[in-house]
């Protein structure tokens, strides 16, 4: 579809109805992140710069979930059985996405993990434990290199600024990484009290403290889409031609439509994965039939807080159930639940 169009840099401007703004020609030291990334920071135009109010709201509801997405990703990258299979590397696979279309890349990556993963029944349980001391770092630098820029994009009264913190967004998965990096080996940055509470609390308990805020964030977005947008979920979520035909700009309506697609394929793939990993525990003996079917019925919880929230919910529900053991006993020899 993108490619029946000229390049929407080609102007030096966003143009819609009403008004236009300068597309920013410089933001990082390397030009050729420029090049790269100025096409892709104008596809967002319609949603961030509102000239298509339904797409600001579909993807500011988008785009919070999924920071849960990733930062259960990021989460799994830390777990000791996934070290060195994809899971590893969710920079790798979120900065693809960000170039090559979530809805192509992400089913991808959860192919890679149910493929190269192991099983629950081959791990042992020091294997599954995240490391939660290091986990905690994930969740202040999710905040800072996506969730405010994503309120800068979607909520900032300047449109100039709202551009602007369009292209601080993007790359955010890679300055997650760098910045994990960082101040692992500059550890005394981190005040150890930190980093001792973070080892010492409750597994769970942890846990629920790196994850609630992103799906507390991602629930409110949800929820304040429900009572005040204007617009029908079908409108909202359900691509359609009929987008390009109510535009006199029919990349607009393009636009709306391949991001619909990313949500949905991409939701719709985590949810997958999700119950890969509901049968994944059945097989390994830990839940019941019947758990799994209770977990999977769950799911229905999407329409109440979203999909991100619910697929953060859903997430640790599983984890509080997988990590319970301290000693090197096998997964498969756990009571059922």
């Amino acid at each position: 579809m993108i490619l029946d169009f000229d390049p929407p840099s080609a102007t030096g401007r966003i143009a819609w109805d009403g008004g236009s703004i300068p597309i920013l020609q410089k933001f990082h030291m390397i030009p050729f992140l420029d090049e790269v990334f100025r096409d892709v920071t104008i596809g967002f135009g319609p949603s961030t710069l509102e000239y298509d109010a339904p797409t600001w709201w579909q993807m500011f509801s988008f785009l919070n979930d999924f920071g849960v997405l990733y930062m259960i990703c990021l989460l799994e990258a830390t777990r000791p059985a996934n070290k060195w299979t994809p899971a590893y590397f969710p920079a790798i696979m979120a900065t693809i996405a960000q170039l090559g279309g979530g809805g192509v890349i992400i089913p991808l990556q959860y192919y890679l993990y149910s493929v190269f993963c192991p099983p629950v029944g081959l791990q042992y349980s020091a294997d599954r434990r995240i490391d939660t001391g290091r986990a905690f770092i994930w969740l202040p630098l999710a905040l800072l290199f996506n969730t405010i820029p994503l309120a800068g994009m979607y909520l900032s009264p300047d449109l100039n600024a709202r551009h602007y913190w369009t292209w601080a967004w993007q790359l955010y998965s890679i300055r997650i990484a760098l910045g994990y990096y960082f101040l692992l080996a500059c550890s005394s940055l981190v005040p150890s009290g930190v980093l001792r509470t973070a080892k010492t609390m409750n597994y769970h308990t942890a846990l629920r403290i790196i994850l609630g805020p992103l799906i507390v964030i991602s629930a409110t977005v949800w929820i304040n889409l429900l009572v005040n947008c204007p617009y029908s979920f079908s409108v909202l979520f359900i691509p359609s031609k009929n987008h390009e035909q109510e535009h006199a700009n029919r990349w607009v309506g393009m636009i709306r439509r391949c991001l619909q697609y990313d949500e949905l394929v991409v939701f719709g793939s985590a949810f997958l994965w999700l119950v890969y990993l509901a049968l994944d525990m059945k097989n390994a003996g830990i839940w019941s039939p019947g758990k799994v079917l209770r977990f999977l019925g769950a799911f229905a919880g999407a329409i109440a807080v979203g999909p991100g929230a619910a697929l953060g919910g859903l997430w640790l529900w599983r984890e509080k159930d997988l990590v319970v053991e301290v000693g090197g006993h096998k997964s498969g020899k756990k009571r059922r639940a």
